[in-house]
């Protein structure tokens, strides 16, 4: 088997979180965005690639699709002060998730 390149998501979550403490709450709508516009993009674009090598590595089990803090992730991503881009990045993320593990949503 491949080595894998990409950490796993959880670890960059709880690093992400440790260094913007306001990821570790849940957003309003009129929630600042905790990074800059196109960090956020690039955080989320990452995680969700960690987040598809852990699925791999793991069989796509529904554990593997929903790390911890990854929803409360996406929430901060869904504010107004969201740019396009990270919007809909967020909302396929979202639907990915609530496809790959429902219970995760529930």
């Amino acid at each position: 088997a491949a080595a894998r390149s990409l950490p796993p998501a959880a670890p960059v979550l709880r690093y992400l979180a440790s260094r913007h403490p306001d990821l570790t709450k849940p957003a309003s709508l009129g929630s600042p965005l905790p990074l800059p516009p196109l960090a956020m993009v690039a955080a989320l674009t990452f995680i969700k690639r960690c987040i598809a090598a852990d699925r791999a590595a793991a069989g796509n089990t529904p554990a593997s699709a929903a790390p911890d803090m990854y929803q409360l992730f996406l929430d901060h991503c869904l504010v107004k002060a969201a740019p396009a881009e990270l919007t809909a990045a967020a909302a396929t993320a979202l639907l990915e998730l609530a496809e790959a593990a429902p219970a995760a949503l529930a």
